[in-house]
């Protein structure tokens, strides 16, 4: 299935097996991107892969669950770069916790730390999120000093 701008689409949350873990910690070892996004009040985890090989870049699309585009820039011999990634936490929570044992020590460092982020987010949820906040807000802007 693909949307208007022709991005697949693909929502399982099919469950991978153990040697599709280590296919897609082999791959993201060597082109993908474990980071996380720390403009909001609670960081937001994302994992990207990005490279030339369509095929690749699709496959590892349908196990991740995210949608492929094909970005504007091109690489130096002309050849067009495929992107996947995702942000919805409880995929990233599944995913993680399937690759963790098939990485490395950098890119285990960095996937305990967006697991650690994703356990203060479902915390906050736990604890009233936003409506808790703006409850607070409000209680405070109306006290007097």
């Amino acid at each position: 299935m693909e949307n208007k701008k022709g991005r697949k689409i693909d929502w399982k949350n099919r469950q991978l097996t153990t040697t599709e873990f280590a296919y897609l910690a082999g791959l993201l070892e060597g082109e993908g991107y474990f980071g996380f996004d720390k403009r909001g009040l609670i960081s937001q985890p994302y994992l990207v892969l990005a490279m030339t090989d369509k095929d690749v870049v699709e496959y590892a699309a349908t196990l991740i669950e995210g949608n492929m585009i094909l970005l504007k820039r091109r690489t130096r011999k002309s050849k067009p770069v495929y992107r996947v990634s995702i942000t919805r936490r409880e995929r990233i929570l599944y995913l993680y916790t399937g690759l963790l044992p098939f990485l490395g020590k950098r890119r285990s460092e960095q996937v305990n730390e967006s697991l650690i982020l994703i356990k203060q987010h479902q915390t906050w949820v736990a604890e009233g999120g936003r409506s808790q906040q703006a409850r607070n807000a409000n209680r405070a802007r109306f006290q007097k000093p």
